[in-house]
């Protein structure tokens, strides 16, 4: 699969809350960078997908992309994607504006996530 299909595969499957197909877009073990929005950082594989099962158990949220800037290269490319959040919580529902950089390597013949860093865009008053 090219880049971009990883990439669809990626947050599609964050958008529907598969587990399986989430995995498939990562190295079968070792370190990984994850930033979350709330600053929370996972190191390695194992801890993204530990946090990634237990946010998909939660079917209050729900979270939708676009594809803002991508570069691609041989063996490594990244993507610039715009995410609107929207979640329920004690005081009510309530969505956010995040940006996030997926950067992925080109290793053994295929595209694996090697960052995810989350950031909570700045939304300006009308």
């Amino acid at each position: 699969m090219s880049f971009q299909e990883v990439l669809n595969q990626l947050l599609k499957a964050i958008e529907k809350k598969n587990f399986k197909q989430l995995e498939a877009c990562l190295p079968p073990e070792g370190p990984i960078a994850a930033i979350m929005c709330d600053g929370t950082v996972l190191e390695d594989v194992e801890d993204y997908l530990e946090f990634h099962k237990e946010w998909f158990e939660d079917g209050e949220w729900s979270i939708t992309h676009d594809i803002v800037f991508t570069e691609e290269t041989t063996e490594m490319s990244y993507a610039v994607v715009e995410n609107e959040y929207f979640d329920k919580d004690d005081d009510g529902s309530y969505s956010m504006t995040l940006l996030t950089t997926c950067v992925m390597r080109h290793v053994e013949g295929r595209w694996v996530l090697t960052l995810f860093q989350q950031t909570e865009a700045g939304v300006e008053d009308s």
